[in-house]
């Protein structure tokens, strides 16, 4: 629920910087142009890099 409501400002504010209609669709493509990642990813790619930390010694201790 929470990562639908992110992931629909993310939309909103990839339609504002890209100065698109409001109701344009958001593409893949428009990820790309701004070198962003939609929200599904981005909380992928922090997950893996906060296991990556605690794997390889470089987290805080309480992570360990």
């Amino acid at each position: 629920m929470l990562k639908s409501k992110i992931q629909t400002t993310q939309n909103k504010l990839i339609r504002f910087v890209l100065d698109l209609q409001r109701r344009a669709h958001i593409s893949k493509e428009h990820f790309e142009l701004l070198n962003w990642l939609p929200v599904n990813s981005r909380v992928d790619h922090l997950t893996l890099y906060h296991v990556f930390k605690m794997k390889s010694g470089l987290s805080p201790q309480y992570m360990r």
